[in-house]
């Protein structure tokens, strides 16, 4: 990344009043008014706001459609040039390679803006927290979990979606982890994407290194969500599984990709 990197004042801010435009998949664009925008977390890229707004389509001759109604988001705005781009594309990646992602992942049409919309994580009792600080990861900070219901199968669906990763030379590195933790009484069940796409990398040679990156991702995603989202008797207990559990699938999927690259 740049070093010349913006302050937060020089922002595309998201407030109130707002329209912008973004792209629509399957070519076309929407509008969007922004009724209200809240700080929600920020990180190394940007500043990202939950957003209350209204939908349109964009008519022929630059005209707005009727208009939705108002509808819940989430809204990134990139400190740097470029970064809004970089990142749908590699969304758009580990899309197309079955990878767990958002539905949608929509970016301002204007060259004068780095702002990405997707869907609102954070509805239906689910609390949605990356790497980065936010609002949910504060909450789960604050009222740790006791214990994480489905943490094996978890575990066994990480090491799959890294074996896929790895089969088609995407890096996953640990700050591409999105956690969805729904709170059941004590505990939780907890889901996961890869929808902080900012550092995802595509590698022309498949082979130990690259299987080895992506262990290490998920190892190290899965320390920093647990050394605030559990109690630390449980971080302790749940780290040891998952170092054992997911170097010994790492030895597998490396065994089995240098079965293909011998034939």
């Amino acid at each position: 990344m740049s070093e010349h990197r913006p302050s937060a004042d020089d922002l595309p801010r998201v407030e109130a009043g707002d329209t912008l435009t973004f792209d629509r998949e399957g070519g076309g664009e929407q509008g969007v008014i922004v009724e209200s925008a809240e700080w929600i977390g920020e990180g190394a890229f940007g500043v990202i706001y939950h957003v209350r707004c209204r939908v349109a389509e964009i008519l022929g001759g630059g005209e707005a459609g009727r208009r939705s109604a108002v509808r819940d988001c989430v809204m990134k705005c990139f400190l740097l040039r470029g970064d809004a781009l970089r990142a749908q594309r590699n969304h758009e990646l580990l899309r197309r390679n079955a990878l767990p992602v958002f539905p949608t992942y929509q970016r301002e049409t204007s060259p004068m803006k780095e702002i990405i919309m997707m869907p609102d994580g954070n509805a239906d009792g689910v609390l949605t927290v990356s790497q980065n600080s936010s609002l949910a990861r504060g909450k789960l900070e604050r009222q740790p979990l006791t214990e994480i219901d489905n943490f094996t199968p978890l575990l066994a669906e990480i090491a799959s979606h890294i074996r896929m990763a790895s089969h088609f030379g995407i890096s996953l590195p640990f700050d591409a982890y999105f956690f969805f933790v729904r709170r059941q009484g004590s505990g939780a069940s907890v889901g996961f994407s890869f929808d902080d796409t900012d550092n995802v990398e595509q590698h022309a040679f498949v082979g130990r290194f690259l299987v080895e990156e992506n262990v290490r991702g998920a190892t190290d995603a899965l320390r920093c969500f647990l050394s605030y989202a559990v109690t630390p008797e449980k971080m302790t207990e749940y780290m040891a599984g998952a170092v054992s559990f997911l170097q010994a699938r790492g030895r597998e999927i490396l065994e089995a990709i240098n079965r293909v690259n011998e034939c």
